[in-house]
Formats: C-alpha cells, sequence, structure tokens
C-alpha cells in the first residue's frame, strides 16, 4: 500500500473523527457530501486564493492556434481550453490529468502548460477553476501516450515544479501527479459520496472512535464487492449516489469504477500499465456492465409479479379498494393487507421484491399509485385479445377505472360504478354501446364482437343461470357487475328466488 497517502487521508479522517465527537448533533451538516466533497478537493490547497482575473489575461493573449480559450456564460466558475474539439466529445476516452498551482505560478504555468499541448498537437478538453484547490486545473486527453506526455512536462518543467502543489491522496497518482478515468461522473465527487456514506455508518454503529484510513478502506472494499459486483441492493447504490431517473442510470457504472480505481491505486503495484488497462477493461466493458444493472432495475420476474398482484387485488377489491391495499401493504410490509389467491400474500411478502418495486417507481418518476394504474392498464389493454368473455368483463373495468378517476378528481358527479352499471344494462337491454368508454378503443372493440345475445348469454353462464331466467334482471346485472370488478366473491351462488 501507499503508505504517504495513506498517511495523508488519514490525517483527514482524523478532523473527521474530532469534529464528530465534539458535534455529534450536526453529523448531518459533517457528512454531507458538500462538506466531503470541500475538504477532497482541499487537502493540500486550504486556502481560497480566487484567479478569477487571470481568465480575461488567458483569453485576451491566446496565440495558439488551434486552442479555444473562453469561459461559458453558463459556466463561469471555470475557464476553458478546447483543442479540436470533434475529437474529444467522448468522455470515455478521456484521462484526467489534476494539477495545482500555487498562486504565484498560476497565470505563467498554466501558460507554459497549454503551449506545451499546442506545440504537441495533442487534442484535449481542459479547464482551470476559479478558487485554488487541488484540482483546479484539470487537463482532459484521450490517449495513454498524451497522458504519458503531459505527466512527464509536468515533471521536468521547472517553473511548474516550482508552484506545483502536492497532489490529492485520494487520487491515483503517476509520477506525483493524480490521473483518473474520466466518465459521466466527477472521480473526487464519486469518492466524496463514498466518504459521506462512511462517516454516516460510523456515526450510526456508535464507532465515531474508529474512524481512520483502515475502517474507511474496509468500508470501501465491502461496499464495492456488496453492491457493484454482486449487485446484492441496487436500489441502494441508486440512492446513495443519487441517481434518481432512468436518464442517468449509466451514471452507475462510472461510480463503480472510480471505487475501484481508488482502492486499485492505493497499492504500489499498480504502475502506469496496470492503470492503462485498467481504462482499457472499462471502455469494453462499460456497456455490458450497464445491462447488468438495468437487468436488476427491470427486473422481469418482479413486473410480472407485480402485474399480477395489481390484477387479482384490483378484480377482486375494485380499482380504489385495490389500490389502497397494495400501496398500504408497500407502506407497512404487512402482507395480511395481500389476499391469499393464487398463493400471492405469501408470493409478495419479499424484501427484494419491495426494495424492487420502490427503485423502479423512483428511476421512472412516478408514484406507486401511478406504476399501479399504468401496469394495471398494461394488463387490461393486453386481454383485449382474449375470448369475448374476457373482452366484455375487461371492457367494463376500464371503463369504471376511467370514470372512477374523474369522479376523484371531482371531474364527474357520478362514480365509476354507476358509468359500469349504466353500460352494462343499456347493453342488455337495449342492445346500445353508448355506456361503455372509448379509452383504449373498448366500446368499438365490444360493438364489433359482442351483440346484445351474446352478452346476454356471457352473464347467464358467468352466474350459472338459464336462458329462461330473467326474472330478476338488475340483480343479475349488479352481481355480474360486482362480481367483474371483483366486489364480492367469484363462488357466491347466484339465488333466483332473492326477494
Amino acid at each position: 500500500m501507499n503508505r504517504d497517502r495513506l498517511v495523508e487521508i488519514n490525517k483527514l479522517l482524523i478532523k473527521f473523527r474530532e469534529e464528530l465527537k465534539m458535534n455529534p448533533d450536526k453529523l448531518y451538516d459533517i457528512s454531507s457530501l458538500n462538506n466531503t466533497y470541500y475538504h477532497i478537493v482541499r487537502c493540500n490547497t486550504p486556502e481560497k486564493v480566487n484567479n478569477a482575473d487571470l481568465f480575461d489575461y488567458w483569453i485576451n493573449n491566446n496565440k495558439r492556434d488551434k486552442t479555444d480559450v473562453f469561459v461559458s456564460p453558463t459556466w463561469q466558475y471555470f475557464c476553458q481550453f478546447i483543442s479540436q474539439p470533434e475529437k474529444v466529445v467522448d468522455y470515455y476516452k478521456h484521462h484526467k490529468i489534476y494539477l495545482s498551482l500555487d498562486s504565484e505560478h498560476m497565470k505563467e504555468g498554466v501558460e507554459r502548460l497549454f503551449d506545451f499541448l499546442n506545440r504537441e498537437n495533442i487534442p484535449h478538453k481542459s479547464k482551470v477553476g476559479k478558487l485554488s484547490r487541488d484540482d483546479q486545473i484539470v487537463v482532459r486527453v484521450i490517449s495513454h501516450e498524451d497522458c504519458c506526455k503531459v505527466v512527464n512536462f509536468i515533471n521536468n518543467d521547472p517553473y511548474i515544479q516550482e508552484g506545483k502543489k502536492k497532489a490529492s491522496p485520494f487520487a491515483y497518482q503517476y509520477k506525483g501527479v493524480a490521473i483518473a478515468a474520466d466518465g459521466a461522473v466527477s472521480y473526487n465527487d464519486s469518492i466524496s459520496k463514498m466518504l459521506s456514506l462512511y462517516l454516516k455508518e460510523m456515526a450510526k454503529n456508535n464507532s465515531i472512535d474508529k474512524i481512520n484510513v483502515n475502517t474507511f478502506i474496509d468500508f470501501c472494499v465491502n461496499y464495492y464487492n456488496k453492491y457493484f459486483v454482486r449487485k446484492e441492493d441496487v436500489g441502494k447504490v441508486l440512492n446513495d449516489f443519487g441517481i434518481k431517473n432512468s436518464t442517468n442510470v449509466h451514471n452507475i457504472v462510472d461510480f463503480k469504477y472510480c471505487v475501484k480505481l481508488f482502492l486499485n491505486g492505493l497499492n504500489n503495484s499498480f504502475d502506469f500499465n496496470k492503470y492503462a488497462n485498467f481504462i482499457e477493461v472499462k471502455r469494453q466493458n462499460i456497456d455490458n456492465e450497464l445491462q447488468g444493472f438495468k437487468k436488476e432495475i427491470n427486473n422481469d420476474d418482479y413486473l410480472k409479479l407485480f402485474d399480477e398482484l395489481c390484477e387479482v387485488m384490483i378484480n377482486k377489491y375494485g380499482l380504489s379498494n385495490g389500490s389502497d391495499l397494495i400501496r398500504t401493504f408497500f407502506i407497512t410490509f404487512d402482507s395480511t393487507y395481500i389476499t391469499r389467491d393464487y398463493n400471492l400474500r405469501k408470493r409478495v411478502f419479499n424484501e427484494e421484491f419491495v426494495k424492487f418495486i420502490n427503485t423502479y417507481i423512483t428511476m421512472n418518476e412516478m408514484s406507486l399509485s401511478e406504476l399501479i394504474r399504468k401496469r394495471y392498464k398494461n394488463t387490461v389493454s393486453s386481454m383485449l385479445d382474449d375470448d369475448n368473455h374476457e373482452l366484455l368483463r375487461k371492457g367494463l373495468l376500464i371503463t369504471y377505472e376511467y370514470h372512477d378517476e374523474l369522479y376523484r378528481q371531482k371531474k364527474n358527479e357520478s362514480t365509476g360504478y354507476s358509468y359500469a352499471r349504466s353500460a352494462i344494462v343499456r347493453l342488455l337491454r337495449d342492445g346500445d354501446y353508448i355506456g361503455f368508454t372509448r379509452q383504449q378503443g373498448v366500446r368499438d372493440e365490444i360493438k364489433s364482437k359482442i351483440s346484445k345475445e351474446e352478452a346476454l348469454e356471457i352473464v347467464r353462464n358467468e352466474l350459472g343461470l338459464s336462458k329462461d331466467n330473467n326474472d330478476d334482471f338488475y340483480d343479475m346485472v349488479d352481481l355480474y357487475l360486482n362480481r367483474v370488478l371483483g366486489l364480492v366473491n367469484k363462488k357466491t351462488i347466484w339465488n333466483t328466488n332473492t326477494a
């Protein structure tokens, strides 16, 4: 292990430990990502020297014909230096080289560095920050060879060496220069998140006295193996690293490789050749790695189970009551809210299933209620191609659901039940289809496939009635509709003598 880096990391961890011991009530502030990030990027640069006045100088005195120097109006913290932008778009092909100079050497040191990049015709996408910190200068280059050239230049330029500050102990170092694999996320941000998680975990376990470099590395190793390799709880990783929607899920792979680079880089045997191989492995495997995590996030078996849960519960208890019972189960993890039918109660009483659904709704930016309705609608819609018995049943369910939602939104004066009842009554009595909703093509589908006579036969068969038994028409309608909406048990026996 790199003892010098471990000693420096330990010094910062001891500061955190003492601060937490003195201010245990300020755990949230001390362990916040903002605070851990602030300290990680200023291990060797505690002062805040503002170099914004140099931005105009670099822009106005740019004599490099291959380099654009500018400050973006939407990103004014940095002065950017970009050469051959058509070659430096893909972040996954970049090495990030971190450099910090003292204020006396900043102006000329930056000039020397970018003059060298221009002379060597090295494509790069770089920036210089306004405030002094360990990563104030960031040079992004594409190839391993160019990365070595830049590091060698930094080490062999006397002026830069004179003003160069020590590299961050949290970053992998090649010849005393901090470098990292670039990607969609910040390396320093990734390690700051790990440090934040570590401090909270130690406080939670009443182990603040044990905060040091050894327990921090143990935490990182265990976290990496448990969540990034074995993928025991992808939802936790998404939450820990602030991935809140499906468009940013690819970031999870970058977070993994940042943590892996931190751990590998602490070994003295991890030389530049191994670092270069590490970059190549990442480039080659990133798509497969992403698919692996997405598979965990989009578990087809769990989605099918959730679809079945919605189908059975809503068919049995109705849309409103069934949805409420499902939501209550996910909040309380009390399986008694779930029917025993089809062994559902036992099958859904699974912490991994519940975690998966909670992760799924987070990633797709929806509520549990929205997911219930969406998955139930999809299940119902997919059954419209079934036989006419199922078609009539599903048509009534969709009619009920559509109008009941409008009723809850106070856009209808009547409930979904009233609309569904009117639809089946008008069909069975008058051969009229106007009561069915047009949503999802329900009305046209039923009209084209089910006649009044066939609808009557479907209802009678469901209830076990003969063609001659029409004495209690409205009772027959109500019982059939209740069965369709799941408001009574399907095994209820139709009694023709009911008063």
